[in-house]
C-alpha cells in the first residue's frame, strides 16, 4: 500500500509529502484522531516515503523496494512500531498461532514463517519488557519461550530433521497457548521501553536511510516514561523521527505536545469507504454500506470487518440473537451466554474487546430500530443489508423500550471497559434483564 491507496485523509497526506519535498522534516508528531481512523496506516507509509529507495517525483513510495517490502512485511531494521508491550506480545502469538492453524497447507512455508515472527518480533519484544513480569510468571514464560526456540531451531542435526514431523507444530500451538495465559495485565507504556527506543535513536541507520519511531497509544505513557521520551524530543538525533499516535491532544502530557507538530485525523466520509469495500472486495452495495456505516468514519475498522469472516459472522450472529430474542426477562441468562459464545468466536483481540464489539454490533440494531420508529427513513440505518427485517419488526418495540435497550448496552460497554473488573457473565447478565426488564 502506498500514499495513494489510503482511504481518505488527502490533506494529511501532502502536508506529510510537502515535508519530503522541501527536504524540512521535523523530528516529532503527534497523529490525533480515533482508533481505526488510519493514523497507523498513515505513519508507516510515511516511514516507506521517507526509506524509498525508488520514489516517485510527488515522493510516492514504489511499494517494490527492499525497504518498502521491509516495512510492509514488519521487519525493516530501522522503522519501530511501539504500542502497549502486552498487547504486542499477545498480537505475535496470535500470529503464530494463525499460521499453526493453516500449516496443513504448507508445513515448510509455516515453519519458515514461525522462525520470522519468532526471532524478530516475539523473542526481542520478550527480552525487552521481561522486566514487566512478576518473577513467577517471567521464569515460566522465559521458559516457553526457550521451550520454541528448541522446537523451531533444534540443538543438533536429528533434532533439526525431526522439525520435519509435523507434530512439531501442535507442541508450538500449546507453548504459545500456555505463554498467553499467563500474560499479565498491563496498559501502560512504561520507562523501558522508551529507554530501548533513545538508546537506539542515537546510533545510526543501519540500512543508511531515516529512523522512525511510531509510538501507538501516547496516551498510556508513565510519567517516567514521557519524561524519558521527552530528554530525546529535547534534544532529537538526526535522521530519526517520533510519531506519536493518541486518540485526543489533552491525553498526551503538554511537554510532549508542545515540541510535536500536531496532525488531526477526521473522520472519512460513509460513502468513500463504502466504494473501497465494493472496488476491493467484491462486497454487495447494501453489505459494504452497512459495514461502512458500523465503522463511523473509520476505514481501519472497516478493513477489519472486511477481512475477518468470523468478525462479520459475530455480527450476522448477534443481530440475529436480538432479533429472535423473546421480549421475557427469563430469558436474560440464555441471551448472555449466547452474546458470549458468540464473541469467544472472536479470533483477535483480548476477551473484553471482543465482547465490547458485540455490544457495538448490538446498539447498532436498537438505533436502527429506534431511528424506524422516530423518523422511518431506512436510509439512515446502519444494518443497511437487513433493512427489510428491521423495517418488519420495528413496530414491536416502543420508543422507550428501544431507549431503554441503548442506555443498558452503553452502561455494560463503559463497565467492560480496559481497567475495571467486572465479571463478563455477570455484567451481560444485568445487561439482559435491564433490557428484557423494560418491556
Amino acid at each position: 500500500m502506498a500514499f495513494k491507496d489510503i482511504i481518505g485523509h488527502k490533506g494529511v497526506i501532502e502536508l506529510l509529502k510537502s515535508y519530503i519535498k522541501g527536504q524540512r522534516i521535523p523530528h516529532a508528531y503527534l497523529f490525533v484522531g480515533p482508533k481505526g481512523v488510519g493514523k497507523t496506516t498513515v505513519a508507516l507509509n510515511f516511514a516507506k516515503a521517507l526509506n524509498c529507495e525508488n520514489p516517485s517525483p510527488d515522493k510516492e513510495p514504489c511499494d517494490k523496494c527492499r525497504s518498502c517490502r521491509a516495512i510492509d512485511e514488519g521487519y525493516h531494521p530501522d522503522v519501530r512500531i511501539v504500542s502497549l508491550p502486552m498487547e504486542a506480545l499477545r498480537k505475535e502469538i496470535n500470529s503464530m498461532l494463525d499460521v499453526c492453524d493453516k500449516a496443513e497447507s504448507g508445513f515448510d512455508e509455516a515453519l519458515k514463517t514461525l522462525k520470522m515472527i519468532f526471532s524478530f518480533k516475539l523473542e526481542p519484544l520478550f527480552e525487552l519488557i521481561q522486566d514487566e513480569f512478576p518473577s513467577e510468571t517471567k521464569k515460566e514464560v522465559r521458559d516457553g519461550i526457550r521451550n520454541i526456540r528448541k522446537k523451531l531451531f533444534g540443538n543438533s542435526s536429528s533434532e533439526a530433521n525431526s522439525l520435519k514431523n509435523e507434530s512439531i507444530i501442535d507442541e508450538i500451538k500449546a507453548e504459545l497457548k500456555e505463554i498467553y495465559e499467563e500474560l499479565p495485565e498491563k496498559r501502560e507504556l512504561g520507562i523501558e521501553v522508551i529507554k530501548a527506543i533513545r538508546q537506539s535513536a542515537y546510533s545510526s541507520a543501519i540500512w543508511g536511510g531515516w529512523k522512525v519511531n511510531i509510538i501507538g497509544k501516547a496516551e498510556v505513557l508513565t510519567r517516567e516514561a514521557g519524561d524519558a521520551l521527552l530528554k530525546v524530543l529535547e534534544e532529537p538525533p538526526e535522521r530519526c523521527i517520533f510519531i506519536l499516535l493518541a486518540p485526543n491532544v489533552g491525553d498526551v502530557p503538554p511537554t510532549i505536545v508542545s515540541r510535536s507538530h500536531i496532525i488531526k485525523f477526521l473522520s472519512v466520509e460513509k460513502e468513500e469507504i463504502a466504494r473501497f469495500l465494493r472496488e476491493k472486495y467484491g462486497m454487495n452495495e447494501d453489505l459494504a454500506y452497512a459495514i461502512a456505516s458500523l465503522s463511523e468514519g473509520r476505514p481501519g475498522f472497516a478493513v477489519k470487518i472486511a477481512r475477518d469472516e468470523k468478525l462479520k459472522k459475530a455480527r450476522e450472529e448477534t443481530l440475529r440473537l436480538l432479533m429472535d430474542m423473546p421480549l421475557n426477562p427469563d430469558y436474560s441468562l440464555r441471551a448472555a451466554e449466547r452474546l458470549s459464545e458468540i464473541a469467544s468466536q472472536i479470533e483477535e483481540g483480548e476477551d473484553k474487546d471482543k465482547i465490547q464489539q458485540c455490544l457495538l454490533f448490538a446498539s447498532s440494531f436498537f438505533r436502527d430500530l429506534l431511528i424506524l420508529r422516530l423518523a422511518g427513513d431506512p436510509s439512515l440505518l446502519i444494518n443497511y443489508d437487513k433493512k427489510r427485517h428491521l423495517e418488519r419488526i420495528h413496530k414491536n418495540y416502543s420508543p422507550d423500550f428501544l431507549h431503554s435497550a441503548l442506555s443498558a448496552l452503553q452502561k455494560a460497554y463503559r463497565w467492560l471497559q480496559p481497567g475495571f473488573n467486572f465479571d463478563e457473565q455477570l455484567c451481560l447478565e444485568v445487561m439482559f434483564l435491564d433490557i428484557l426488564g423494560g418491556r
